[in-house]
């Protein structure tokens, strides 16, 4: 199973309006095009219908034609519970998730307390809507081909993933064990630069630059600052808070930190 992650904005706010969503609609329709094979069919998962607002679908074939909309299947994430009739379709992709209204979820979180005066700070709110989207993306993602499994092992399946967050990554690394994430870098979309795939991109060049053996079997030492010219990462200040999670995510990827180099071993 293979999760493509782009990290930027999705929420109601782009794609409910017809002068943002433009570029996400293009985003989806050439995964669709040029990265699911033309014999494959796909599943796009949408908001529910609300009125007033342009339907996802309507606007998305558009972007599609016709040769391509035949082979999409919509999906609200509402209907991805309980259905098995999407397990032959091997890609996904989605436009949006289901957001909760601030309000609604602190009331949600004070209930669980059993305490109406219980005060809900922002960090517990961004939790608690993070934990729901990992369900509704797990949910959506799990009806697909990989619910079959032989040997142990799950169908092929790629699902394109938007999101502002690296967060969701861990946490549907969690949910899904053996998922493997992989960038997808946008053709129309504007993204948010990721400190995990920063830090994946070092890794990789610290092993093509310095042995063709695996990571884990090379030792050497390389200096900060030569990798972060040599990648053109001189952008991010060394005492930045996106530069702190590149580090903790490289030394996670098995490279220590001596003094002022990267070390493998």
């Amino acid at each position: 199973v293979t999760i493509w992650f782009c990290k930027t904005n999705q929420g109601r706010h782009t794609v409910d309006d017809p002068k943002k969503n433009g570029l996400f609609y293009q985003e989806v329709s050439s995964f669709v095009k040029e990265q699911v094979p033309e014999d494959q069919s796909v599943v796009v998962y949408t908001l529910p219908e609300q009125e007033g607002v342009e339907y996802p679908p309507q606007r998305l074939r558009t972007y599609l034609g016709p040769g391509d909309s035949g082979r999409v299947t919509f999906k609200s994430w509402g209907e991805a519970k309980g259905i098995n009739s999407l397990r032959d379709i091997q890609y996904g992709t989605h436009i949006g998730l289901v957001y909760r209204e601030s309000n609604e979820l602190k009331t949600a979180i004070a209930a669980q307390k059993r305490d109406y005066r219980y005060e809900v700070d922002d960090k517990q709110r961004w939790e608690t809507q993070l934990s729901e989207h990992v369900d509704q993306i797990y949910q959506g993602l799990s009806r697909l081909a990989c619910r079959k499994t032989a040997d142990g092992k799950a169908e092929h399946t790629e699902f394109l993933l938007f999101y502002p967050s690296d967060k969701i990554i861990n946490e549907l690394q969690r949910a899904m064990p053996g998922v493997v994430v992989k960038e997808y870098k946008p053709k129309y979309l504007k993204p948010i630069e990721s400190p995990v795939f920063v830090a994946q991109r070092i890794l990789e060049h610290l092993l093509t630059s310095g042995a063709s053996a695996p990571l884990e079997d090379f030792f050497g030492k390389k200096s900060i600052s030569s990798v972060r010219k040599e990648l053109g990462l001189e952008r991010h200040e060394t005492d930045s808070d996106f530069w702190s999670k590149v580090i903790d995510a490289v030394k996670e990827g098995g490279v220590g930190i001596e003094k002022r180099s990267f070390v493998t071993m």
